[in-house]
């Protein structure tokens, strides 16, 4: 019988996951659901993130449609922070504009201090409905973009497999032209006139993947991945008359990655052109990734870090190794045959050294091991 090895993940921390396939059975991953208890709609929550600044390159860090896969988002672009801070509508004195919002949600980047709010209210049973967004970047003159009609950008419950769409419009001004004095008239003033602007946005939902996310000083969890393209058309009223023309249309593709207590964990976004992306675009926009949280529970899951883990078999053995944390005592070795279901997780053994042998494999035709730190 042909043995071969899978490394699901090379550095996993909170104890590292290796798949071993000793068999040529298949076998099924349990696929998380993501609920609105796992998103972020409560006043005083926050969480961090990593950003970048300028294009960054994302080739093979994407994954493919299915599962299980693992996603290594421990390494990237750390050129700026993000701070995403649930805060109260009138936060900045910006809320008048959105009278049906409960909820805030504050975007600070740390490297210029600028400061973005998006407005929504948490419904039960349907999810996540925006009502706008506080943004000086389209036009600083009139930051309030407003959507007409609302709309629900994560349903309450969202599992592998799910699609939907959504539909706005915002209006804003294109351009502020200042206008000089009637020569001829002393009493005249400086005058002003503006082009107006509907920006229509479009997205159409899918939950296309799934697997485990790994995170920069959180570890490893269940994830779901959303894939969004979304398109956006650019109109004008050139005459003045109320007659909108579109001028330009783009497209921009973002993935999500939703994990339980984390919400949206990482966000990998295509940048925008004239065409679709693909599903695999090679450069992105942005590259964010979660790396601190005060949600329920997010806190609690982080974890020492093992490394080096790596995985040798032999027909009826499996060994494990790796490079000792100099603050552990010992390493407890867990095996399960299914990581993301309802199989637990069972002690193999617990040791003061970097390694384990496995001879319990005859018979079994895939397990996952992970190696804790004991402290």
């Amino acid at each position: 019988m042909e043995i071969t090895m899978n490394l699901l993940t090379d550095r996993l921390t909170a104890g590292l996951v290796l798949l071993a396939t000793l068999g040529a059975g298949a076998q099924a991953w349990g696929q998380v659901t993501i609920t609105a208890e796992d998103m972020f709609n409560q006043i005083g929550q926050y969480y961090k993130a990593y950003a970048n600044k300028s294009d960054v390159g994302v080739s093979g860090k994407l994954g493919t449609v299915g599962g299980p896969q693992a996603w290594d988002f421990t390494s990237g672009p750390t050129d700026d922070i993000y701070r995403f801070d649930y805060v109260a509508v009138n936060d900045g004195g910006n809320g008048a504009e959105f009278p049906s919002a409960k909820v805030a949600e504050r975007k600070t980047e740390q490297a210029n201090g600028s400061k973005a709010w998006l407005y929504f209210e948490q419904l039960p049973g349907q999810g996540r409905r925006v009502y706008g967004i506080h943004e000086t970047k389209v036009n600083a003159d009139k930051p309030a973009l407003v959507f007409e009609p609302p709309i629900i950008d994560f349903p309450a419950t969202i599992s592998f497999g799910d699609k939907w769409q959504t539909s706005t419009s915002m209006k804003t001004d294109l351009l502020t032209f200042e206008t000089d004095p009637d020569p001829e008239d002393p009493t005249s003033l400086p005058g002003a006139f503006n082009i107006p602007l509907i920006i229509e946005t479009s997205s159409e939902f899918a939950v296309d993947a799934y697997g485990i996310i790994n995170l920069p000083g959180i570890g490893f969890g269940d994830c779901l991945r959303l894939n969004e393209l979304v398109t956006y058309n650019f109109k004008v009223d050139l005459s003045g008359d109320g007659t909108f023309e579109n001028v330009a249309t783009e497209f921009a593709r973002s993935y999500y990655w939703l994990r339980e207590d984390y919400g949206i964990a990482a966000q990998i976004i295509s940048k925008s052109q004239s065409t679709p992306p693909t599903d695999t675009f090679a450069t992105a926009a942005h590259f964010i990734r979660t790396f601190e949280s005060n949600h329920s529970k997010g806190t609690s899951a982080q974890q020492p870090s093992i490394k080096d883990l790596k995985l040798s078999i032999q027909p009826g053995k499996a060994f494990l190794t790796w490079t000792k944390n100099a603050s552990a005592k010992a390493y407890r070795v867990d095996y399960t045959i299914n990581p993301g279901g309802s199989e637990p997780w069972i002690k193999l053994e617990e040791t003061p050294s970097n390694f384990v042998l496995d001879t319990t494999v005859p018979g079994v035709s895939m397990r996952f091991y992970r190696v804790v730190p004991i402290n």
